[in-house]
């Protein structure tokens, strides 16, 4: 099986295990195998060949929470907006996320355009009609149609 190496790698866990076991000097083994005489000794105080991990420990999300994106509608929108509708907004937008992540959606729905609609819908007062240009006309039909019952899933319309 191929390991996989980070782009920067000039070595081998091969080359790496070379070098642990090899009594020569340092300098012999960096002309040996084309390396810097800090990487052989790197390698040779080593007890193992696999590449330490960079980056944070934990990684954080970068997709804000429900609770985080009401609050964004909140401070965007001001006292025009209420807290539940945000909260029903950021709502529909998980639900949207969900949906592409488990593919069913071909795009994905971002903070801005849950901006953009409710900025429309404020305008509007219709969530449904602010939604065509704000949602509707910028994905596919099919995409469009699965946001649609989304959002009726969440707000309930006069038909």
């Amino acid at each position: 099986m191929g390991q996989i190496l980070h782009g920067s790698a000039t070595t081998t866990h091969a080359v790496r295990a070379a070098i642990q076991r090899s009594k020569a000097p340092l300098k012999e083994l960096a002309a040996q195998y084309g390396l810097n005489h800090k990487t052989v000794a790197k390698w040779r105080k080593r007890a193992f060949v696999n590449d330490v991990p960079m980056g944070p420990k934990a990684p954080r999300s970068t997709v804000l929470s429900p609770e985080e994106e009401a609050e964004v509608l909140m401070r965007t929108l001001g006292s025009r907006f209420t807290r539940s509708m945000a909260q029903t907004l950021a709502a529909v937008a998980v639900d949207c996320r969900a949906a592409f992540a488990r593919e069913d959606l071909a795009s994905a729905f971002s903070t801005r355009r849950l901006l953009d609609w409710a900025d429309l819908m404020l305008r509007s007062g219709d969530p449904e009609r602010a939604a065509g240009p704000a949602i509707y006309a910028k994905v596919s039909a099919e995409d469009a149609a699965l946001i649609r019952s989304i959002i009726r899933h969440h707000i309930a319309f006069d038909e």
